[in-house]
């Protein structure tokens, strides 16, 4: 079963890219979270096109997936509360629990920006 195919079961919207152009158009209009694997078919790999996306958009939740552990997966991850990493072959419902959790981080820090911006004072 194909991971798209999965998300949507479980009621996701899910925009598919069949490539890095049509996935940064896609990130430019505006998406609620990025998944995409490390190793792309491509000569630009998921970690650049994560970096463009947070370039782009600095609050995308990113979920970076792969069926190789590398050196480079701690660092991707150091220090930062809207990505996450998922080993491939997903069990059960691990990818959705992994979008839930950055898109509940994501909010907090919008509601956040909102209750502080509210309650500034203007002197």
């Amino acid at each position: 079963e194909s991971m798209s195919r999965r998300l949507r079961a479980e009621g996701f919207e899910v925009l598919e890219a069949p490539n890095v152009a049509v996935a940064e158009t896609l990130i430019a209009q505006g998406v609620d979270v990025l998944v995409t694997d490390i190793v792309l078919d491509t000569a630009t790999d998921g970690v650049t096109l994560a970096a463009w996306a947070r370039a782009t958009d600095p609050g995308l939740p990113i979920v970076f997936m792969s069926g190789y552990v590398t050196a480079r997966q701690p660092y991707l991850l150091a220090g930062d509360d809207l990505a996450s990493f998922v080993r491939k072959p997903f069990v059960g419902t691990e990818l959705r629990a992994v979008i839930d959790g950055l898109l509940a981080v994501r909010e907090s820090r919008r509601q956040a920006f909102f209750f502080e911006k509210k309650n500034q004072k203007t002197l």
